[in-house]
C-alpha cells in the first residue's frame, strides 16, 4: 500500500548508505519518528519496498533505542511489522518475499527490544499462522518458530479456533485448490515437523530427547573441529542450531524433574568457540586488517562476546593509530632515502585501500623532492654554461651532491644559494656588455665628431648590423630546432 510514510521512507533509504544511518538523519528526514498511519508505523513502512537488508535493520535499531514501539499493530489490519514483513515487499506493482535469513534476523532484533512474540493480528493469527497462510512468503518456518523461542505459545490459535498445525492444513487446501503449487509444496514440507512442534507443546517427551540429542550430535560435530573459517562462513547455522538446542531443552525441562540449564550444557561449547576466537584474535593482533576486522566483528557479537569485542577494538583503535602515525612519518620524512625504505613496510599491509592511500602519500612526498632537485638540476645546467662560455665566474660539480640523503631544507639552501650565484653572474654579464656598448658609442661618437662619418650614418649601421645579426642567430635556431 503506497502511503506517505512509505515514500518518505523511500527517499530516506535513497539518500542514505549505511554509514550515515544515524538517529539524527532520521529525525531530519522524518518529523515524528513515532508517527503512525493506518497501516502502521516507520518500522512497517521499512519492510514495503526492497531496500538494503543491512540498512533497514540499522535504521530498526536506530528507531527502537530512540523509543519506537516494537510492538506497533496497523489500525486496519492489526499486524505487527513481522507479520507485514511475511508477506513479502512490493516493487514494480509485483509482490516478492523476503528471505527466512531476514525474518530471523527481525525476530532476534525485535526480541531485543520487548516484542511480543505472540501477537497476533486483527484475525487471531500469530507470526506462524501468518508465515503459513502467505502466498507471497517463499522461506522456511520452522526456523521462525525457533527463533521465536520458548515464550511463543506453540498451541495458539486463531480466531477460528485453528492452532498452527491445524491452520497449514487447510492452507495447504486452499493452496492445492487453487493451484498454486510453491505455496502448497512449502507447505508440505514443514508439516511433519510443524506437527511435531504442536505435539511437544502437548507433551512427547520421547521425541523432545531424540531431538535433543540429535542437536548435542550436530554441534559436537562442529565444535570438534571448529574453525575461524567456519564461524565466519557457517555463523547463520550454528546460531540455529544454539536457538534449537535451546528450545528443545526448555522442552526436555517440562518432563524432568532434574532440569538441565542452557546456559550450564552450553558453555563447554562457548569455551570452545572462545579458544577459535582468542586464537584468531592474537593473529590478527600482528597483522590487522580492517577487512577482518569488519568481518570477525558482527561474529562476535552475535556470540555476545563482549570482552572478545573489547579486544577486537582495541585492536583496531592501535591498527588505525598506527596508520595515522605511519602516514605523519611519510608527511615528515627528512630524506629521499627514508621515503624508499617505507615501500616495503606499506606492501606489507593486508588492506590494498591503506595501502594504495599510503603510496599516494608517498608519492606526494617524493614529488616535493623533485620539485627541487629538478630546479637545482636546471641551476647547475645554467650556471655551468655560463662557465663554458667564459661568462660566469665558477664551475660547480653537481655529482658532488648525494641527493637521496638531502633534506628538504637542505635542498632549499643550495637552491637558494644557486640562484644567487646566478644572480651574480648574470649582473656580471650585463655590466661586461654595458661596458662594451659604451665603448662602442664612444668609437662612433668621436669618429663622427671628426667627421669620418655624417652624424647619424654609424648609428643606422649599427642597428642595421644588429637586426640583421638577430636574424641570423633565429634563422639557426630554427634549422637545429627542425634537426633535433
Amino acid at each position: 500500500m503506497e502511503t506517505s510514510l512509505n515514500t518518505e521512507v523511500q527517499s530516506f533509504f535513497k539518500q542514505y548508505d549505511l554509514d550515515d544511518i544515524t538517529i539524527e538523519n532520521i529525525q531530519k528526514s522524518f518529523k515524528n519518528i513515532h508517527e503512525e498511519n493506518d497501516y502502521g508505523g516507520l518500522l512497517h513502512a521499512a519492510v514495503e519496498n526492497l531496500f538494503p537488508e543491512e540498512c533497514v535493520l540499522k535504521f530498526m535499531k536506530v528507531l527502537l533505542d530512540s523509543g519506537v514501539n516494537v510492538n506497533l499493530h496497523g489500525e486496519f489490519t492489526g499486524y505487527t511489522f513481522i507479520h507485514l514483513a511475511l508477506y513479502g515487499y512490493t516493487e514494480d506493482d509485483k509482490d516478492y518475499s523476503y528471505s527466512t535469513e531476514f525474518i530471523l534476523k527481525l525476530i532476534r532484533l525485535a526480541k531485543n527490544y520487548g516484542f511480543d512474540v505472540n501477537a497476533k493480528d486483527d484475525d487471531g493469527d500469530s507470526l506462524i499462522h501468518t508465515a503459513l497462510a502467505s502466498e507471497v512468503y517463499t522461506g522456511e518456518v520452522i526456523p521462525l518458530l525457533q527463533a521465536l523461542g520458548e515464550e511463543y505459545d506453540v498451541l495458539c490459535q486463531d480466531d477460528s479456533g485453528n492452532d498452527i498445525s491445524k491452520a497449514l492444513k487447510i492452507y495447504k487446501e486452499e493452496a492445492k485448490e487453487s493451484k498454486n503449487t510453491t505455496w502448497y509444496q512449502r507447505l508440505t514440507r514443514e508439516e511433519d515437523m510443524i506437527t511435531k512442534y504442536v505435539l511437544m507443546g502437548q507433551y512427547a517427551p520421547e521425541e523432545v530427547e531424540s531431538e535433543l540429542n540429535n542437536l548435542k550430535t550436530q554441534l559436537n560435530t562442529i565444535i570438534s573441529s571448529l574453525s575461524m573459517d567456519y564461524l565466519l562462513n557457517n555463523l547463520e547455522n550454528l546460531l540455529q542450531l544454539k536457538e534449537q538446542y535451546s528450545f528443545y531443552l526448555s522442552k526436555y525441562n517440562l518432563f524432568h524433574e532434574e532440569k538441565l540449564d542452557f546456559s550450564t550444557v552450553w558453555n563447554s561449547y562457548n569455551q570452545l568457540l572462545k579458544k577459535v576466537v582468542h586464537n584468531y584474535l592474537e593473529t590478527i593482533s600482528n597483522h590487522p586488517s580492517y577487512q577482518v576486522i569488519d568481518q570477525l566483528s558482527p561474529v562476535l557479537s552475535s556470540l555476545q562476546f563482549s570482552e572478545e569485542i573489547e579486544k577486537l577494538n582495541e585492536i583496531k583503535e592501535s591498527y588505525t593509530k598506527n596508520i595515522q602515525d605511519f602516514s605523519k612519518q611519510i608527511s615528515e620524512s627528512a630524506t629521499l632515502a627514508e621515503l624508499e625504505k617505507f615501500g616495503e613496510v606499506i606492501e606489507g599491509l593486508r588492506d590494498e585501500d591503506v595501502c594504495q592511500q599510503l603510496r599516494e602519500e608517498v608519492s606526494k612526498r617524493q614529488q616535493q623532492f623533485q620539485d627541487k632537485i629538478f630546479s637545482i638540476q636546471n641551476l647547475f645546467s645554467t650556471q655551468n654554461l655560463l662557465h663554458n662560455l667564459n661568462l660566469g665566474s665558477f664551475r660547480m660539480e653537481e655529482n658532488t651532491f648525494d641527493y637521496l640523503s638531502m633534506t628538504v631544507r637542505d635542498l632549499s639552501d643550495l637552491e637558494s644559494s644557486l640562484n644567487s650565484q646566478l644572480d651574480e653572474s648574470k649582473q656580471s654579464i650585463v655590466d661586461g656588455i654595458s661596458t662594451q656598448i659604451e665603448n662602442i658609442l664612444s668609437f662612433i661618437d668621436t669618429l663622427e665628431n671628426n667627421s669620418v662619418f655624417e652624424n647619424g650614418e654609424l648609428d643606422r649601421l649599427f642597428d642595421e648590423t644588429v637586426k640583421n645579426q638577430k636574424k641570423k642567430l633565429k634563422m639557426k635556431r630554427l634549422t637545429n630546432q627542425g634537426e633535433d
